[in-house]
Parts: C-alpha cells; structure tokens; sequence
C-alpha cells in the first residue's frame, strides 16, 4: 500500500468525532423522551411520591450531609457505576457543582470574616455571599 492509498483509507477524524456527538445527542433525547413517558405513565400520586423521593434524596445528600456527586448517587440513591452518566445528561452533576461552588464560597467568606473579626449582620452577609457568587455590579446594589 502506498503513502496515497493509506491517505485513502484511513478514517476521516472529524466525521467520526461528528457521528459519534450525533448518535449521543439521538441516545439523550431518546433517554429524555423514554423518561418522560414513564414519569407520565404514572397517577399524579405516584408522581408527587416519585418527586419527593428525588428532591428529599437529593437534599439530604447535598444539603444536610454534603456528599460527593457519587456519594449522592452510589450511597443514597444506592445506584452504582452504570448512573454515573446518567446523572450528567440529566442536570444533576451541574446542580451538585453549583451546590459545592457555593458551599466553597460561603465557607471562605465566613473563614476570610473570621480571621479578620469581621462581624456583619445577616443582611450584609448575605449580599456578601451574593457578591462573591455572581459578581459585583457597580451600577446596582445586589439583591438577595
């Protein structure tokens, strides 16, 4: 085979790349849809316990216990490996980061306040908080 045949034949990177990031992007919608039609499928009653379940499963291990994004899935929802994913094309990893992103602000805020005996009230504390989250416009206060 020559240099010009193998150029021939060789895989084409960038239609590959594009084949694969369609077939995921068909496997998403497709798990969306199949979701959907089964929350669907259920009475309102189950709906409301199924919903229930999740967001209290959910705020018990963000919140109270403050999990790992695994330990949220593998110890309290008791899933293993297999969800890992699922929970990214769902929402759920970005909800556990903006959870632990704004558990990290808060704690250095609080430990930046106490090593320089600062003492605000909840108020200033709170836009404080909001400051360090989302920034600071000058051309308004933040509201909290």
């Amino acid at each position: 085979m020559n240099g010009t045949q193998m150029e021939e034949s060789k895989p084409n990177l960038n239609e590959y790349i594009k084949n694969m990031s369609s077939l995921i992007k068909e496997n998403k919608q497709k798990q969306d849809q199949e979701a959907q039609d089964f929350f669907e499928s259920l009475s309102q009653d189950d709906q409301i316990k199924v919903f229930y379940h999740v967001c209290r499963t959910i705020w018990l291990g963000e919140l109270m216990e403050r999990r790992t994004y695994r330990g949220v899935l593998y110890d309290m929802f008791k899933f293993g490996p297999e969800t890992y994913c699922v929970g990214m094309d769902c929402g759920f990893f970005d909800i556990h980061n903006e959870l632990f992103t704004a558990y990290s602000i808060d704690e250095s805020l609080d430990d930046v306040l106490q090593y320089l005996n600062i003492e605000l009230d909840k108020d200033k504390l709170n836009k404080c908080r909001h400051i360090m989250r989302y920034g600071y416009d000058k051309k308004r206060e933040p509201t909290v």
